[in-house]
């Protein structure tokens, strides 16, 4: 009778203990699984216990995200303001090109009476 062939294989990712160095290989999946979830422990073969310790990817993109969305609220919010700054500027220029015109036009601006001579009348009274 002839023996059935069985042929398997398996992704494998290469790992270093922290504690002694040895170089050992796990399966890709459950090192995946082990990088998402601190709580699974695994051992070296020599019999140390490792897990992995920090942040996964996806806690990692998790956060870029959130730093990405508050620096995006900040620059509206920036812009907003630099369009208030924007708008107010422009009504205090406004303002000041209206005195001009009344001054250049020979109206005090204290006591909004016209004189035909506006440089006289500042010198003597105010």
């Amino acid at each position: 009778m002839a023996q059935p062939n069985y042929s398997a294989s398996t992704d494998l990712t290469t790992i270093t203990c922290c504690h002694c160095g040895i170089t050992f290989a796990m399966p890709t999946e459950f090192d995946n699984r082990c990088l998402n979830d601190e709580n699974i422990q695994f051992y070296c073969p020599r019999g140390h216990k490792q897990h992995y310790v920090g942040q996964t990817e996806e806690q990692k993109l998790q956060q870029q995200l959130q730093r990405t969305k508050l620096r995006l609220r900040w620059a509206e919010e920036n812009r907003d303001h630099t369009e208030r700054s924007r708008r107010a500027v422009a009504g205090h220029l406004t303002r000041a090109r209206k005195k001009i015109g009344r001054v250049e036009n020979g109206v005090c601006p204290h006591c909004n009476r016209t004189f035909q001579n506006l440089q006289a009348h500042m010198k003597t009274k105010h």
